[in-house]
Protein backbone atom coordinates (compact mmCIF):
# COMPACT_ATOMS: atom_id res chain seq x y z
CA UNK A 1 0.00 0.00 0.00
CA UNK A 2 0.81 3.38 -0.70
CA UNK A 3 2.67 5.19 2.77
CA UNK A 4 0.24 6.73 4.69
CA UNK A 5 2.63 9.27 6.72
CA UNK A 6 3.07 13.49 6.37
CA UNK A 7 6.25 15.12 6.61
CA UNK A 8 6.33 19.09 5.20
CA UNK A 9 8.68 19.60 2.60
CA UNK A 10 10.37 22.34 3.08
CA UNK A 11 9.32 25.27 0.78
CA UNK A 12 7.97 29.33 1.08
CA UNK A 13 8.42 32.25 -0.86
CA UNK A 14 11.62 31.35 -1.50
CA UNK A 15 10.65 27.91 -3.33
CA UNK A 16 8.80 26.77 -5.91
CA UNK A 17 4.95 26.55 -6.44
CA UNK A 18 5.19 22.81 -7.28
CA UNK A 19 6.74 22.27 -3.93
CA UNK A 20 4.62 24.67 -1.51
CA UNK A 21 1.50 23.47 -3.08
CA UNK A 22 2.62 19.57 -2.16
CA UNK A 23 4.89 19.94 1.28
CA UNK A 24 2.62 17.41 2.93
CA UNK A 25 3.11 14.86 0.10
CA UNK A 26 3.31 11.66 1.91
CA UNK A 27 6.91 10.09 2.90
CA UNK A 28 8.37 6.75 1.72
CA UNK A 29 10.37 5.86 4.14
CA UNK A 30 14.14 5.34 3.72
CA UNK A 31 16.13 1.96 3.69
CA UNK A 32 16.39 0.23 6.51
CA UNK A 33 18.23 -3.24 5.65
CA UNK A 34 20.40 -4.64 2.55
CA UNK A 35 17.81 -5.60 -0.17
CA UNK A 36 17.59 -7.08 -3.73
CA UNK A 37 15.77 -5.80 -6.60
CA UNK A 38 15.13 -6.44 -10.42
CA UNK A 39 16.54 -3.12 -11.52
CA UNK A 40 17.15 -0.25 -9.38
CA UNK A 41 16.46 3.31 -10.05
CA UNK A 42 18.66 6.30 -8.93
CA UNK A 43 16.29 9.24 -8.77
CA UNK A 44 13.13 9.89 -8.06
CA UNK A 45 12.65 12.64 -10.78
CA UNK A 46 10.73 12.47 -14.05
CA UNK A 47 12.91 10.46 -15.59
CA UNK A 48 13.35 8.07 -12.66
CA UNK A 49 9.55 7.70 -12.16
CA UNK A 50 8.85 7.46 -15.43
CA UNK A 51 11.46 4.51 -16.12
CA UNK A 52 10.04 2.55 -13.10
CA UNK A 53 6.64 2.94 -14.22
CA UNK A 54 7.57 1.59 -17.49
CA UNK A 55 9.03 -1.10 -15.57
CA UNK A 56 6.72 -1.89 -13.20
CA UNK A 57 4.54 -2.47 -16.01
CA UNK A 58 6.72 -4.80 -17.53
CA UNK A 59 6.84 -7.23 -14.55
CA UNK A 60 10.06 -5.91 -13.51
CA UNK A 61 10.32 -5.90 -9.46
CA UNK A 62 11.71 -2.04 -8.88
CA UNK A 63 13.33 0.00 -6.43
CA UNK A 64 13.42 3.76 -6.62
CA UNK A 65 16.14 5.37 -4.26
CA UNK A 66 15.87 9.44 -3.95
CA UNK A 67 18.61 11.38 -1.58
CA UNK A 68 15.55 13.54 -1.23
CA UNK A 69 11.88 13.65 -1.87
CA UNK A 70 9.98 12.74 -4.73
CA UNK A 71 10.04 15.09 -7.60
CA UNK A 72 11.74 18.00 -5.38
CA UNK A 73 14.71 18.50 -7.58
CA UNK A 74 14.81 19.82 -10.41
CA UNK A 75 11.29 18.27 -11.39
CA UNK A 76 10.34 21.03 -8.89
CA UNK A 77 11.90 23.57 -9.65
CA UNK A 78 10.64 23.79 -13.58
CA UNK A 79 8.27 26.13 -15.39
CA UNK A 80 6.71 22.95 -16.19
CA UNK A 81 6.01 22.94 -19.98
CA UNK A 82 5.28 20.24 -21.98
CA UNK A 83 6.12 20.35 -25.55
CA UNK A 84 8.00 19.64 -28.41
CA UNK A 85 9.25 23.12 -29.45
CA UNK A 86 12.63 23.51 -27.95
CA UNK A 87 13.65 27.72 -28.04
CA UNK A 88 15.18 27.32 -31.46
CA UNK A 89 16.71 23.53 -31.09
CA UNK A 90 15.91 22.49 -34.52
CA UNK A 91 17.17 24.74 -36.57
CA UNK A 92 20.38 23.60 -34.30
CA UNK A 93 20.29 20.00 -34.82
CA UNK A 94 19.83 20.77 -38.13
CA UNK A 95 23.16 22.31 -38.43
CA UNK A 96 25.16 20.05 -36.26
CA UNK A 97 23.64 16.57 -37.52
CA UNK A 98 21.34 17.52 -40.31
CA UNK A 99 17.33 17.08 -40.79
CA UNK A 100 16.92 13.34 -40.34
CA UNK A 101 18.49 13.95 -36.77
CA UNK A 102 16.04 16.57 -35.92
CA UNK A 103 13.14 14.94 -37.25
CA UNK A 104 14.09 11.97 -35.31
CA UNK A 105 14.30 14.49 -32.65
CA UNK A 106 11.12 15.71 -33.36
CA UNK A 107 9.31 12.26 -33.07
CA UNK A 108 10.90 11.30 -30.01
CA UNK A 109 9.56 14.68 -28.49
CA UNK A 110 5.97 14.06 -29.68
CA UNK A 111 5.78 10.18 -28.69
CA UNK A 112 6.74 11.84 -25.58
CA UNK A 113 3.97 14.08 -25.38
CA UNK A 114 2.05 11.37 -26.17
CA UNK A 115 2.54 9.52 -23.37
CA UNK A 116 2.50 11.98 -20.74
CA UNK A 117 -1.13 12.50 -22.23
CA UNK A 118 -2.06 9.54 -22.04
CA UNK A 119 -0.78 8.44 -18.65
CA UNK A 120 -2.30 11.48 -16.77
CA UNK A 121 -5.41 10.37 -18.23
CA UNK A 122 -5.76 6.98 -17.95
CA UNK A 123 -4.47 6.62 -14.86
CA UNK A 124 -6.42 9.52 -13.83
CA UNK A 125 -3.81 12.02 -12.32
CA UNK A 126 -4.99 15.42 -11.04
CA UNK A 127 -1.96 17.33 -12.17
CA UNK A 128 -3.78 20.38 -13.99
CA UNK A 129 -2.96 19.01 -17.43
CA UNK A 130 -4.38 21.12 -19.74
CA UNK A 131 -3.38 21.86 -23.83
CA UNK A 132 -1.66 24.79 -24.96
CA UNK A 133 0.01 26.01 -27.47
CA UNK A 134 3.67 26.30 -27.45
CA UNK A 135 5.46 29.73 -28.88
CA UNK A 136 9.07 30.99 -29.92
CA UNK A 137 9.11 34.31 -29.86
CA UNK A 138 11.41 37.35 -30.35
CA UNK A 139 11.18 41.12 -29.47
CA UNK A 140 14.58 42.08 -31.18
CA UNK A 141 14.96 42.59 -35.05
CA UNK A 142 18.79 41.43 -35.21
CA UNK A 143 16.75 37.84 -34.14
CA UNK A 144 13.90 37.76 -36.28
CA UNK A 145 16.22 35.41 -38.96
CA UNK A 146 16.62 32.95 -36.56
CA UNK A 147 12.86 32.82 -35.84
CA UNK A 148 12.56 31.91 -39.65
CA UNK A 149 15.50 29.45 -39.14
CA UNK A 150 13.49 27.95 -37.03
CA UNK A 151 10.43 27.82 -38.14
CA UNK A 152 11.82 26.49 -41.51
CA UNK A 153 13.83 23.86 -39.87
CA UNK A 154 10.43 22.45 -37.32
CA UNK A 155 8.70 22.24 -39.74
CA UNK A 156 11.24 20.18 -41.58
CA UNK A 157 11.37 18.18 -38.85
CA UNK A 158 8.07 17.26 -39.01
CA UNK A 159 6.55 19.21 -36.53
CA UNK A 160 3.30 21.42 -37.51
CA UNK A 161 4.39 24.87 -36.49
CA UNK A 162 3.02 27.93 -37.78
CA UNK A 163 4.43 31.47 -37.68
CA UNK A 164 2.88 34.72 -36.85
CA UNK A 165 3.26 37.94 -34.85
CA UNK A 166 0.43 38.19 -33.07
CA UNK A 167 0.70 36.21 -30.03
CA UNK A 168 -1.23 36.74 -26.26
CA UNK A 169 1.18 38.57 -24.96
CA UNK A 170 0.79 42.37 -23.75
CA UNK A 171 4.01 43.57 -25.92
CA UNK A 172 4.85 43.97 -29.22
CA UNK A 173 6.49 40.72 -31.18
CA UNK A 174 8.42 40.65 -33.64
CA UNK A 175 8.19 37.08 -35.01
CA UNK A 176 7.28 33.97 -33.66
CA UNK A 177 6.85 30.15 -33.76
CA UNK A 178 3.61 28.33 -32.63
CA UNK A 179 2.84 24.85 -32.03
CA UNK A 180 -0.25 23.81 -31.22
CA UNK A 181 -1.83 21.40 -28.68
CA UNK A 182 1.03 20.87 -26.27
CA UNK A 183 0.59 20.90 -22.62
CA UNK A 184 1.22 22.34 -18.90
CA UNK A 185 0.59 20.89 -15.40
CA UNK A 186 1.60 20.64 -12.02
CA UNK A 187 4.70 18.94 -12.37
CA UNK A 188 4.94 17.59 -8.56
CA UNK A 189 1.77 16.37 -8.27
CA UNK A 190 1.84 14.15 -11.33
CA UNK A 191 5.42 12.39 -9.88
CA UNK A 192 3.66 12.18 -6.59
CA UNK A 193 0.58 10.42 -7.82
CA UNK A 194 2.82 8.33 -10.15
CA UNK A 195 4.96 7.44 -7.50
CA UNK A 196 1.48 6.15 -5.72
CA UNK A 197 0.76 3.85 -8.79
CA UNK A 198 4.35 2.30 -8.97
CA UNK A 199 3.78 1.49 -5.07
CA UNK A 200 0.24 0.10 -5.49
CA UNK A 201 1.46 -2.01 -8.46
CA UNK A 202 4.36 -3.91 -5.92
CA UNK A 203 7.30 -1.23 -6.50
CA UNK A 204 9.70 -0.02 -3.13
CA UNK A 205 10.44 3.80 -3.33
CA UNK A 206 13.31 4.79 -0.53
CA UNK A 207 13.47 8.49 0.04
CA UNK A 208 16.02 10.36 1.66
CA UNK A 209 18.76 7.38 0.76
CA UNK A 210 21.85 8.57 -0.52
CA UNK A 211 23.37 6.56 -3.32
CA UNK A 212 27.42 6.84 -3.41
CA UNK A 213 28.34 4.19 -5.06
CA UNK A 214 27.79 2.00 -7.41
CA UNK A 215 29.89 -1.32 -7.42
CA UNK A 216 30.29 -4.36 -10.66
CA UNK A 217 30.77 -7.65 -9.74
CA UNK A 218 29.87 -10.99 -11.34
CA UNK A 219 26.97 -11.25 -9.87
CA UNK A 220 26.12 -8.03 -11.34
CA UNK A 221 25.58 -4.70 -9.85
CA UNK A 222 25.63 -3.60 -6.48
CA UNK A 223 24.26 0.17 -5.11
CA UNK A 224 25.95 1.36 -2.37
CA UNK A 225 24.18 3.47 -0.10
CA UNK A 226 24.53 5.99 3.32
CA UNK A 227 22.03 3.36 4.67
CA UNK A 228 22.15 -0.16 3.37
CA UNK A 229 23.16 -1.71 -0.21
CA UNK A 230 20.78 -2.80 -2.97
CA UNK A 231 21.91 -6.10 -5.13
CA UNK A 232 20.32 -5.55 -8.57
CA UNK A 233 20.33 -6.93 -12.38
CA UNK A 234 20.31 -3.27 -13.29
CA UNK A 235 20.78 0.01 -12.17
CA UNK A 236 19.26 3.01 -13.58
CA UNK A 237 21.73 6.50 -12.47
CA UNK A 238 18.61 9.16 -13.06
CA UNK A 239 20.44 11.49 -10.88
CA UNK A 240 20.26 14.73 -12.93
CA UNK A 241 23.99 15.12 -12.62
CA UNK A 242 25.58 11.73 -13.23
CA UNK A 243 27.57 10.93 -9.33
CA UNK A 244 29.65 8.11 -10.56
CA UNK A 245 32.86 9.65 -12.77
CA UNK A 246 33.48 6.47 -14.60
CA UNK A 247 31.17 7.47 -17.51
CA UNK A 248 32.98 11.39 -17.43
CA UNK A 249 29.72 13.17 -17.98
CA UNK A 250 30.66 15.97 -15.97
CA UNK A 251 33.21 16.71 -18.68
CA UNK A 252 30.53 16.88 -21.28
CA UNK A 253 27.86 19.10 -19.26
CA UNK A 254 27.95 22.30 -18.57
CA UNK A 255 25.83 23.48 -15.77
CA UNK A 256 23.33 26.17 -15.60
CA UNK A 257 21.01 27.94 -13.27
CA UNK A 258 17.98 30.05 -14.58
CA UNK A 259 15.11 31.29 -11.88
CA UNK A 260 11.72 31.73 -11.80
CA UNK A 261 9.02 33.78 -9.61
CA UNK A 262 5.12 33.06 -9.47
CA UNK A 263 3.01 36.21 -9.81
CA UNK A 264 -0.15 36.85 -8.52
CA UNK A 265 -2.37 39.10 -10.93
CA UNK A 266 -4.25 42.09 -9.77
CA UNK A 267 -7.91 41.11 -9.60
CA UNK A 268 -9.30 40.96 -13.43
CA UNK A 269 -6.47 41.32 -15.27
CA UNK A 270 -5.50 39.73 -18.96
CA UNK A 271 -3.43 36.49 -18.31
CA UNK A 272 -1.82 34.96 -21.32
CA UNK A 273 -2.84 31.87 -23.02
CA UNK A 274 -0.01 29.90 -24.08
CA UNK A 275 3.52 29.22 -23.39
CA UNK A 276 5.71 31.32 -23.99
CA UNK A 277 9.14 31.34 -24.84
CA UNK A 278 11.60 34.30 -25.88
CA UNK A 279 14.75 33.93 -27.80
CA UNK A 280 15.99 37.50 -26.77
CA UNK A 281 19.39 38.63 -25.78
CA UNK A 282 17.65 38.19 -22.15
CA UNK A 283 15.25 35.35 -22.28
CA UNK A 284 11.83 35.05 -20.87
CA UNK A 285 9.64 32.58 -20.13
CA UNK A 286 5.87 32.93 -19.60
CA UNK A 287 2.94 30.48 -18.89
CA UNK A 288 0.06 30.51 -16.24
CA UNK A 289 -1.20 28.40 -13.55
CA UNK A 290 -4.73 27.27 -12.31
CA UNK A 291 -5.10 27.78 -8.55
CA UNK A 292 -7.63 26.42 -6.16
CA UNK A 293 -9.38 29.46 -5.58
CA UNK A 294 -9.96 29.70 -9.25
CA UNK A 295 -7.29 32.41 -9.79
CA UNK A 296 -4.07 32.06 -12.23
CA UNK A 297 -0.53 31.95 -11.18
CA UNK A 298 1.73 33.47 -13.65
CA UNK A 299 5.19 32.41 -13.96
CA UNK A 300 7.80 34.58 -15.58
CA UNK A 301 11.48 32.72 -16.00
CA UNK A 302 14.94 33.42 -17.29
CA UNK A 303 18.04 35.16 -16.35
CA UNK A 304 20.22 32.12 -16.74
CA UNK A 305 23.90 31.95 -16.05
CA UNK A 306 26.69 29.10 -15.34
CA UNK A 307 26.45 27.62 -11.94
CA UNK A 308 28.58 29.33 -9.52
CA UNK A 309 29.50 32.70 -11.99
CA UNK A 310 27.66 35.65 -12.18
CA UNK A 311 27.31 38.77 -9.80
CA UNK A 312 24.94 38.96 -6.99
CA UNK A 313 22.20 36.17 -8.15
CA UNK A 314 19.39 38.44 -5.81
CA UNK A 315 19.59 40.65 -8.75
CA UNK A 316 18.71 38.01 -11.36
CA UNK A 317 15.13 37.78 -9.18
CA UNK A 318 15.28 41.52 -9.32
CA UNK A 319 15.65 41.76 -13.00
CA UNK A 320 12.39 39.32 -13.60
CA UNK A 321 10.02 40.92 -11.13
CA UNK A 322 11.00 44.44 -12.99
CA UNK A 323 10.18 42.81 -16.49
CA UNK A 324 6.85 41.33 -14.93
CA UNK A 325 5.96 44.95 -14.13
CA UNK A 326 6.79 46.11 -16.96
CA UNK A 327 4.44 44.54 -19.27
CA UNK A 328 1.73 42.64 -16.48
CA UNK A 329 -0.63 43.96 -13.79
CA UNK A 330 1.10 42.51 -10.72
CA UNK A 331 -0.69 42.16 -6.86
CA UNK A 332 2.16 40.34 -5.16
CA UNK A 333 5.40 38.09 -6.12
CA UNK A 334 4.44 35.25 -4.03
CA UNK A 335 7.21 32.23 -5.26
CA UNK A 336 10.66 32.74 -6.00
CA UNK A 337 12.70 29.80 -7.12
CA UNK A 338 15.49 28.37 -9.38
CA UNK A 339 16.19 25.48 -11.49
CA UNK A 340 19.61 23.92 -12.54
CA UNK A 341 19.90 22.60 -16.11
CA UNK A 342 22.95 20.31 -17.89
CA UNK A 343 23.96 21.43 -21.43
CA UNK A 344 25.30 18.31 -22.92
CA UNK A 345 28.37 19.88 -25.73
CA UNK A 346 26.71 19.09 -28.56
CA UNK A 347 23.38 19.82 -27.70
CA UNK A 348 21.61 16.28 -26.95
CA UNK A 349 20.95 14.21 -23.93
CA UNK A 350 22.65 11.11 -22.99
CA UNK A 351 20.90 7.98 -22.60
CA UNK A 352 22.22 4.46 -22.38
CA UNK A 353 24.74 2.32 -21.45
CA UNK A 354 27.05 4.17 -18.78
CA UNK A 355 29.87 3.06 -19.97
CA UNK A 356 30.08 1.61 -23.48
CA UNK A 357 30.76 -2.61 -22.30
CA UNK A 358 27.92 -1.82 -19.58
CA UNK A 359 24.92 -4.20 -20.04
CA UNK A 360 23.83 -3.66 -16.47
CA UNK A 361 24.47 -0.21 -15.45
CA UNK A 362 22.24 2.75 -17.17
CA UNK A 363 22.38 6.45 -17.55
CA UNK A 364 19.69 9.71 -18.37
CA UNK A 365 21.31 13.13 -18.12
CA UNK A 366 21.65 16.39 -19.96
CA UNK A 367 17.81 17.21 -21.18
CA UNK A 368 18.83 20.67 -21.41
CA UNK A 369 16.02 23.12 -20.24
CA UNK A 370 13.45 20.74 -21.64
CA UNK A 371 12.95 17.91 -19.11
CA UNK A 372 9.85 16.38 -19.42
CA UNK A 373 9.62 15.34 -23.31
CA UNK A 374 13.05 14.55 -23.20
CA UNK A 375 12.73 12.57 -19.73
CA UNK A 376 9.86 10.89 -21.51
CA UNK A 377 11.85 9.84 -24.32
CA UNK A 378 14.98 8.84 -21.98
CA UNK A 379 12.48 6.55 -20.22
CA UNK A 380 11.35 4.15 -23.32
CA UNK A 381 15.15 4.11 -24.61
CA UNK A 382 16.09 2.70 -20.95
CA UNK A 383 13.46 0.41 -21.00
CA UNK A 384 13.63 -1.14 -24.25
CA UNK A 385 17.80 -1.49 -24.01
CA UNK A 386 17.01 -3.32 -20.90
CA UNK A 387 14.63 -5.49 -22.54
CA UNK A 388 17.67 -6.05 -25.59
CA UNK A 389 15.06 -4.55 -27.79
CA UNK A 390 15.64 -1.69 -30.57
CA UNK A 391 15.13 1.30 -29.36
CA UNK A 392 14.49 4.42 -32.90
CA UNK A 393 15.99 6.93 -30.81
CA UNK A 394 18.26 5.18 -29.24
CA UNK A 395 21.57 6.16 -31.32
CA UNK A 396 20.19 9.69 -31.63
CA UNK A 397 20.85 9.77 -27.79
CA UNK A 398 23.54 7.05 -27.29
CA UNK A 399 25.47 8.14 -23.98
CA UNK A 400 28.63 6.95 -25.58
CA UNK A 401 28.56 8.59 -28.70
CA UNK A 402 31.38 10.23 -30.36
CA UNK A 403 30.25 13.06 -32.11
CA UNK A 404 33.87 15.74 -32.65
CA UNK A 405 32.47 18.22 -35.22
CA UNK A 406 29.13 19.69 -33.13
CA UNK A 407 30.87 19.13 -29.82
CA UNK A 408 34.46 19.42 -29.78
CA UNK A 409 34.06 23.97 -29.69
CA UNK A 410 31.70 23.48 -26.40
CA UNK A 411 33.98 20.77 -25.19
CA UNK A 412 37.04 22.65 -25.18
CA UNK A 413 36.04 25.87 -24.14
CA UNK A 414 34.16 24.50 -21.51
CA UNK A 415 36.91 22.41 -19.71
CA UNK A 416 39.52 25.08 -20.09
CA UNK A 417 37.10 26.90 -17.77
CA UNK A 418 36.97 24.18 -15.41
CA UNK A 419 40.83 24.23 -15.31
CA UNK A 420 40.87 27.98 -14.48
CA UNK A 421 38.73 27.02 -11.69
CA UNK A 422 40.66 23.89 -10.30
CA UNK A 423 44.13 25.42 -10.26
CA UNK A 424 43.51 29.88 -10.80
CA UNK A 425 40.76 30.58 -8.41
CA UNK A 426 42.11 28.82 -4.74
CA UNK A 427 45.69 31.55 -5.70
CA UNK A 428 43.97 34.42 -6.49
CA UNK A 429 40.40 34.31 -3.84
CA UNK A 430 43.36 33.88 -1.00
CA UNK A 431 45.33 37.45 -2.17
CA UNK A 432 41.82 38.88 -1.88
CA UNK A 433 39.86 37.27 0.94
CA UNK A 434 38.18 39.08 3.71
CA UNK A 435 38.83 38.47 6.93
CA UNK A 436 36.22 36.25 8.92
CA UNK A 437 35.12 39.35 11.06
CA UNK A 438 34.17 41.16 8.20
CA UNK A 439 31.20 38.64 7.42
CA UNK A 440 28.04 41.00 8.10
CA UNK A 441 24.79 38.81 9.48
CA UNK A 442 23.13 36.80 6.62
CA UNK A 443 25.80 36.75 4.54
CA UNK A 444 28.70 34.41 3.23
CA UNK A 445 31.74 34.27 0.97
CA UNK A 446 35.45 32.97 0.99
CA UNK A 447 37.29 34.79 4.09
CA UNK A 448 40.67 33.66 5.75
CA UNK A 449 40.20 32.90 9.40
CA UNK A 450 43.70 32.49 10.33
CA UNK A 451 46.10 31.68 7.50
CA UNK A 452 43.90 29.13 6.26
CA UNK A 453 40.38 30.25 4.11
CA UNK A 454 36.88 29.04 4.90
CA UNK A 455 33.86 28.99 3.27
CA UNK A 456 32.05 31.34 5.85
CA UNK A 457 28.13 32.04 6.43
CA UNK A 458 27.38 34.19 9.58
CA UNK A 459 23.66 33.32 10.13
CA UNK A 460 21.26 36.29 11.02
CA UNK A 461 21.99 35.57 14.39
CA UNK A 462 25.61 35.25 14.62
CA UNK A 463 26.84 32.11 14.52
CA UNK A 464 29.16 30.78 12.03
CA UNK A 465 28.90 28.11 9.79
CA UNK A 466 32.71 27.09 8.34
CA UNK A 467 32.95 24.62 5.48
CA UNK A 468 35.91 23.62 3.33
CA UNK A 469 36.50 25.95 -0.18
CA UNK A 470 36.63 23.03 -1.97
CA UNK A 471 33.85 20.65 -3.43
CA UNK A 472 34.13 17.02 -2.70
CA UNK A 473 33.64 16.44 -6.55
CA UNK A 474 37.30 17.10 -8.00
CA UNK A 475 38.45 19.83 -5.76
CA UNK A 476 37.09 23.24 -7.70
CA UNK A 477 36.51 26.22 -5.04
CA UNK A 478 33.02 26.88 -4.44
CA UNK A 479 31.07 30.37 -4.42
CA UNK A 480 28.19 31.44 -2.14
CA UNK A 481 25.25 31.76 -4.37
CA UNK A 482 23.48 35.21 -2.50
CA UNK A 483 19.80 34.45 -3.59
CA UNK A 484 19.22 31.27 -2.30
CA UNK A 485 22.46 31.24 0.27
CA UNK A 486 24.46 28.06 -0.90
CA UNK A 487 27.78 27.21 -2.10
CA UNK A 488 27.59 26.26 -5.78
CA UNK A 489 30.54 24.52 -7.84
CA UNK A 490 31.53 26.48 -10.85
CA UNK A 491 33.52 23.26 -12.19
CA UNK A 492 29.93 20.52 -12.90
CA UNK A 493 27.81 22.22 -10.58
CA UNK A 494 27.57 20.70 -7.18
CA UNK A 495 25.40 22.68 -4.55
CA UNK A 496 25.50 22.75 -0.83
CA UNK A 497 23.96 23.77 2.29
CA UNK A 498 25.81 26.16 4.33
CA UNK A 499 26.25 23.47 6.47
CA UNK A 500 27.94 21.55 3.81
CA UNK A 501 24.77 19.48 2.63
CA UNK A 502 24.57 18.34 -0.67
CA UNK A 503 21.43 19.58 -2.19
CA UNK A 504 22.72 19.00 -5.89
CA UNK A 505 25.70 16.78 -7.50
CA UNK A 506 27.76 15.51 -9.02
CA UNK A 507 29.59 15.71 -5.81
CA UNK A 508 28.09 13.12 -3.24
CA UNK A 509 30.23 13.60 0.03
CA UNK A 510 28.70 16.81 2.23
CA UNK A 511 31.61 19.79 2.86
CA UNK A 512 33.75 19.26 6.01
CA UNK A 513 31.80 21.94 8.43
CA UNK A 514 31.95 23.46 11.76
CA UNK A 515 29.82 25.80 14.00
CA UNK A 516 30.87 28.72 15.75
CA UNK A 517 28.87 30.57 18.25
CA UNK A 518 28.28 34.50 17.32
CA UNK A 519 30.85 37.27 17.85
CA UNK A 520 33.70 35.36 16.23
CA UNK A 521 36.20 37.35 14.60
CA UNK A 522 39.20 36.49 11.79
CA UNK A 523 42.69 38.27 11.20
Amino acid sequence: MPPTSSVPLTASRQGSYWLASTERAPRHPPLTADVSTDVCVIGAGIVGMSTAWLLREAGHDVLVLDAHRIGAGVSGATTAKVTALHGVIYAELTRKFGADAAALYAGAQQDALRWLRATARDLSIDCDWRSRDAVTYTTEADRVSGIQEEFQAARGAGLPVRMTADVDLPFAVRQAVVLGDQAEFHPRRYLLALAEHVVVAGGRIAEGTRATKVHEDDEGPVVITDRAKVRARHVVVATHAPFLDRGLFFARLRAQRSYAIGVHPTSGAAIPEGMFYGDDHATRSVRAHPLPDGGELLIVGGEGHKTGEGDDTRARFEALETWARQHFAVAEIAYRWSAQDLMPVDGLPYVGAYRPRSRTLWVATGMRKWGFTNAAAAAHVLVDRIAGRTSPYAALVDSNRFAPRPAVGSLVKENINVAKHLVGDPVATIARAPGLGDLAPGTGAIVRDGRHKVAAFRAPTGELHLCSTRCTHLGCEVRFNTAEQTWDCQCHGSRFGVDGTVLEGPGVRPLKHEMRPGGGTGQ
